[in-house]
């Protein structure tokens, strides 16, 4: 009975959500790539702790993308006209509730670790990370619960929306709370320097619009899930989830770096000729300018600088040893 059910349900509910996911997963895995790659280049010396999270989200998602090509070919090469096949969980209990909800779970230990470090309190970030862990935990069971349904048909019982309501509603608050605490904190501090009060408005423009985007998405698979009789609607957005995460801590990692020689740069009109544009971290200029003012006082740097990477191991050496050459008039 319940097998002829499912049958009755068109196939463009359960393929179309599918395959678009798919696409959108790898189209950002490889905006990841590059994100990954730059930050290679241009921060050797960024501290363990941030190398091991980007390193280690990095492979979490190489391995998301790769269980999900895996999937797409079971479902659309192998099994090509077999419902049965497209019904199937396949690894989507894995790549979507677990990896993603692990992925989700590091990016908010980031910024909670830095809301700690910039507030001088822990009392904010123990609660982000208590309501992470709980995110986290949720979405393991939600994958248990997957894998033991076995089908897609199947998701649709209280037991998974309950899990899957616990994730996205925990993981939206913590993104919500986090936007809130890391604009306060960091607007809030007035360095006396205008190219760092610069660079602090500019992180709280990224972090308080990232936040915003992930909570987004998560509230935005919660609706899919929920709210749908189709459970199967929310694979397109549960599939880049934690693409999105991902990305978003990447970019306000690689925040610090700047294009010289760009397209706003002057240029002479009289010749055409080859110029040399190169990524640097805009913290050797900002270093330079306020090294005298930092001698002339204590010499005391601000107690968040380091986590804003503006600290002596980070400004040195950052010049990329990689040129981009191109041609302007």
């Amino acid at each position: 009975m319940e097998s002829q059910a499912t049958s009755n349900v068109p196939v463009v509910i359960l393929s179309g959500p599918l395959i678009i996911g798919y696409i959108l997963n790898w189209g950002l895995y490889g905006v990841l790539s590059t994100q990954v790659y730059l930050y290679y280049l241009a921060f050797p010396n960024d501290r363990l702790y941030a190398k091991a999270l980007v390193y280690g989200t990095y492979t979490l998602e190489a391995l998301q993308s790769i269980l999900i090509a895996h999937d797409a070919f079971k479902t659309f090469g192998q099994g090509f006209g077999d419902f049965n096949a497209l019904d199937s969980v396949q690894f989507l209990w894995l790549t979507i509730p677990v990896i993603s909800g692990i992925a989700t779970c590091l990016v908010q230990f980031f910024y909670a670790y830095r809301i700690s470090v910039i507030s001088q309190t822990k009392l904010t970030a123990i609660i982000i990370s208590v309501m992470s862990i709980g995110a986290w935990v949720a979405s393991i069971l939600a994958g248990v619960l997957a894998v033991k349904g076995g089908t897609l048909a199947k998701l649709d019982s209280s037991a998974v929306r309950t899990a899957q309501g616990v994730w996205g509603g925990l993981s939206a608050a913590c993104d919500i709370i986090i936007s809130a605490c890391m604009s306060y904190e960091l607007s809030r501090r007035d360095t006396g320097f205008s190219p760092t009060q610069a660079l602090l408005t500019r992180i709280v423009r990224l972090v308080v619009g990232t936040g915003i985007l992930t909570a987004l998405m998560d509230i935005a698979n919660l609706i899919l899930f929920n709210a749908i009789s189709q459970p199967a609607y929310s694979m397109t957005s549960g599939a880049i989830l934690g693409k999105i995460y991902a990305n978003s801590m990447m970019v306000v990692l690689n925040n610090r770096i700047e294009i010289v020689g760009g397209r706003h740069a002057g240029h002479s009109n009289s010749e055409i000729m080859m110029k040399t544009s190169t990524f640097r971290s805009n913290m050797q200029d900002l270093h330079s300018r306020t090294a005298e003012n930092e001698q002339a006082s204590d010499g005391k740097r601000p107690a968040w600088d380091s986590e804003l990477g503006i600290e002596e191991n980070n400004v040195k050496g950052i010049q990329i040893g990689v040129n981009i050459q191109k041609t302007v008039a």
